[in-house]
């Protein structure tokens, strides 16, 4: 994983002096990072020892390369086969995973017509015990719709938890995002 501070039309590279690397958790695959920044906590998604687990860390603590997580809970969601992990959010007491694939034809496993198979899951942190899954049927005549993360949008109101959709045009791809309040 790195840290890469954003400056407008600055190109970096992995040996750049200003990109921090951390590993949080040696030797483990797979590893998708999410910010809590209300929460000052840093959740990594990994694969360790074939298992897929969730470590939540004090924000301050990891940027300091202390890596002793506060919790570490299996991922205790059931990703069907005809579904891919796309990412995942903390926020309060929940880890939320995104799973699903793209549409497929007509005759393939993830027709346009089923609603697609996107779905959102909620772990409670403190017991690593599944709180329920969403089937997220939202933009359903986008041309292609593959889930391609999540996070949490802060706002002066409430917060919105927000799944992203990769959506091909042309000879690029786009992405379109939703939000939903938490």
């Amino acid at each position: 994983m790195v840290r890469v501070p954003f400056k407008d039309g600055a190109v970096l590279n992995s040996s750049d002096e200003s990109v921090r690397h951390f590993d949080p958790v040696p030797g483990s695959t797979d590893v998708c990072p999410a910010l809590d920044l209300a929460g000052g906590r840093v959740l990594v998604s990994h694969q360790e020892g074939g298992l897929h687990r969730l470590s939540v860390y004090g924000m301050e603590d990891f940027l300091a390369g202390r890596f002793t997580p506060a919790q570490t809970i299996k991922a205790g969601v059931q990703v069907k086969e005809e579904e891919w992990f796309q990412g995942c959010a903390l926020h309060g007491d929940y880890v939320y995973v995104l799973t699903g694939k793209p549409y497929t034809g007509k005759n393939g496993s993830n027709p346009r017509k089923s609603g697609g198979n996107t779905y959102v899951s909620a772990i409670d942190v403190r017991t690593g015990r599944p709180q329920g899954r969403h089937h997220v049927t939202v933009a359903p005549d986008l041309p292609y719709r593959e889930p391609e993360g999540m996070a949490v949008r802060q706002a002066a109101s409430q917060p919105a938890l927000c799944v992203g959709f990769s959506v091909k045009a042309n000879d690029r791809r786009e992405l379109t995002v939703y939000g939903f309040t938490v």
